[in-house]
Order: C-alpha cells, then structure tokens, then sequence
C-alpha cells in the first residue's frame, strides 16, 4: 500500500511547505511526535473506525492541540441507538481522554451528496 506522503497528488502540498508524516493510528507516541505544533486536529476517519479516533484525540491532547473535531458530519447521535449511539458513547470518551472538541453537523447524508 502506498502511503499518502508518497502520493504524486499530495507532493505539490510538499512544495508548499506542508509536513506530511505517517503514523500508525494506535501508536499514540508517534502520532504525539506527528501532531507536534498543531493547534487543531480534524479527523475524517471513517464510521467503521472511529475508535481509532480515541488515540488520536490522546495523542492531540499530548501534541498540545487546542480543539480536536472528531468525524462527526452527520447529525446528532448522542441519545442514538446501534452504530449512531456507538458514535454519541464515543464522544463522552473523548472528551475523558482529549483536548475540547468540536462536533460538526452538516446533516444527513452529506456524504453521498457531495461526494463525486
């Protein structure tokens, strides 16, 4: 598998200027030393593996960020049953373990809206 740094559609973001580094999601010392110096972390992670945002929010926390946004671009989930309550018992995990979040709600379906 190729990772993203390696992609020839990201080097022109390089060129720019940006970091781009590869860390596992479950090595929260590494993605600490990944987040190093960001002030905010958006996670775009996919429903099927949200928990892995649980790391990410510790090692953001670790890394100094200020605001962690969770992949939440939905609707609100937090009295929700099945994957949707999974979501809303995420979020009170992560405000145990990470910097203040901010959840994001662009309402049902947005995904298969704006996707291509």
């Amino acid at each position: 598998m190729q990772a993203s740094r390696d992609k020839e559609q990201n080097k022109s973001f390089s060129a720019q200027g940006v970091r781009i580094v590869s860390a596992e999601y479950t090595e929260v010392p590494a993605l600490t030393a990944a987040l190093a110096g960001t002030h905010v972390v958006i996670s775009t992670i996919s429903l099927f593996a949200i928990d892995a945002q649980v790391p990410i929010a510790e090692a953001a926390k670790a890394a100094g960020a200020k605001l962690f946004l969770p992949s939440e671009f939905g609707g609100p989930t937090d009295n929700l049953q099945g994957v949707f309550g999974a979501k809303g018992a995420l979020h009170a995990k992560l405000r145990e373990v990470g910097p203040p979040q901010l959840l994001v709600y662009t309402g049902p379906f947005s995904d298969y809206s704006w996707g291509p």
